[in-house]
């Protein structure tokens, strides 16, 4: 299988993400990123379906 690259984010800079995301894929073999509820998830979403790449949202529950 290779290398994965793990990238978690939480309202990343777009310019900045648009980098790491070509470093990963550069260096691996394939790239997951968590969203952690980015006010700009709509767009990190967008960046990671143009690349083919995995993404995950992640919702945390509110405590009670």
């Amino acid at each position: 299988m290779g290398v994965i690259a793990m990238i978690v984010t939480h309202n990343p800079s777009l310019e900045r993400f648009r980098v790491v995301l070509g470093l990963a894929i550069k260096q691996t073999n394939h790239v997951v990123i968590i969203d952690n509820n980015s006010r700009n998830r709509d767009e990190v979403e967008d960046l990671c379906s143009a690349k083919l790449l995995s993404f995950l949202h992640w919702i945390r529950k509110q405590d009670t």
